[in-house]
């Protein structure tokens, strides 16, 4: 934030670390008072909370689209009675921070802002999301709801969902009615193609009727689909999202600006996709939604070796995990080529393997662990030792 001051000393003064009381009554710490830094205003603004509301209003995408942060214009405003660290604080800016002090006179041609005692802070980064997905969970079906404890509940629910077509179900968890196989699914409904996908996100479950809507019979072969004694598929997918949304691309809806808008509304300006199957194209596809306005985050998308930028994701499943030389050569040529690594790793071996693997390459302090459900004592030096950083997700305990 050093340079969005027009004074250095206050820059210096300013770019501390600074404790932020109530944040939705989460107590936590964040890095520097940002206010108008370019990063936040790049994706909609600053964010002030006070009692779980956001100041809205300020729509500065259109100065991105228009031209480099040099180009954007004027905005002077004064927020007034902002609570920064502890004290009460006004704040001017025209593009960058001018002025933080007490009792700041509003001048005839900036629009002020009361914060009423609010925390200022800056915008808010989700660092663990899968932003497609959680798009098209608003036109989606929760299978795992408190009320969702049996096969009947679980079938009242299926059954009551209005059309003829796609029924996409979330959520879902072998608690409720079992192992679902497609056989199972017809059971709860068979009149419409029905797909619904297991709490950890690794498969997919589809009835008769989605089965034969895309011929998935004939994708038998295909790693991934699974198959009964009789080479008869099961209407179970395992880990091929990519492969399913590209069967189902005139039937997935995904309202990526219903999401964007609603992450803007909790102070959310940037967020990080840690979707494995993320490519070229999946980066080109968010950058043009950047550049329409249709998505106001920054984004920093992980992805496979298909991604040329960003975080590689690595997916450690227990049951199927890669020859460890195979995953030490994968680490060394996406290391060579300047990137860092994500391990998704929900059980303690995955965890273990994940952290021999990291041995054999370069150490890079950008490096993550996913998740990280489950961590022995006795690992917690492991990971201090490598210096990587446990980004937690409480999803699958």
């Amino acid at each position: 934030c050093r340079g969005l001051y027009a004074d250095k000393q206050q820059a210096a003064q300013f770019s501390r670390r600074c404790y932020c009381r109530s944040v939705n009554g989460f107590n936590g710490r964040v890095d520097c008072f940002a206010l108008a830094s370019l990063a936040s205003l790049r994706s909609g603004g600053f964010v002030i909370i006070s009692s779980g509301e956001f100041l809205r209003g300020l729509d500065t995408r259109q100065w991105w689209r228009d031209g480099e942060p040099n180009n954007i214009p004027s905005l002077k405003m004064l927020i007034v009675n902002a609570d920064l660290d502890g004290c009460r604080v006004d704040v001017r800016f025209n593009q960058r921070i001018e002025e933080v002090a007490a009792g700041l006179k509003p001048r005839p041609d900036e629009q002020v802002v009361d914060a009423q005692g609010g925390a200022l802070l800056p915008g808010l980064h989700d660092h663990h999301m899968h932003f497609l997905a959680t798009a098209a969970w608003a036109n989606s079906v929760d299978c795992g709801g408190l009320l969702i404890s049996d096969a009947r509940s679980l079938r009242q629910l299926l059954q009551q969902q209005s059309g003829e077509g796609w029924l996409r179900g979330v959520n879902y968890h072998e608690s409720v009615a079992g192992d679902l196989l497609r056989w199972q699914i017809d059971e709860l409904i068979d009149q419409r193609p029905v797909r619904i996908q297991h709490r950890s996100g690794k498969v997919w479950m589809l009835n008769s009727a989605a089965v034969e809507r895309i011929n998935l019979q004939a994708f038998a072969n295909e790693q991934g689909v699974e198959v009964d004694a009789q080479g008869v598929v099961t209407g179970r997918l395992f880990r091929l999202d990519d492969w399913l949304r590209e069967q189902l691309a005139s039937d997935l809806v995904t309202d990526v600006k219903a999401l964007s808008d609603e992450l803007s509304s909790y102070g959310i300006t940037g967020f990080t996709d840690t979707s494995a199957t993320n490519t070229d194209t999946t980066a080109a596809l968010f950058a043009d939604w950047h550049s329409q306005g249709i998505l106001r985050q920054r984004a920093l998308l992980m992805g496979g070796d298909q991604l040329r930028d960003g975080p590689l994701k690595i997916i450690l499943d227990e049951d199927a995990l890669p020859p460890l030389p195979d995953l030490i050569a994968r680490l060394g040529r996406a290391r060579a080529a300047g990137r860092s690594f994500a391990f998704h790793c929900v059980s303690h071996v995955e965890l273990l393997y994940a952290l021999s693997a990291l041995d054999a390459v370069k150490t890079d302090h950008r490096d993550r662990i996913e998740h990280a459900a489950v961590v022995f004592d006795e690992a917690l030096p492991m990971l201090h030792e490598r210096g990587v950083s446990v980004v937690t997700q409480p999803g699958f305990l």
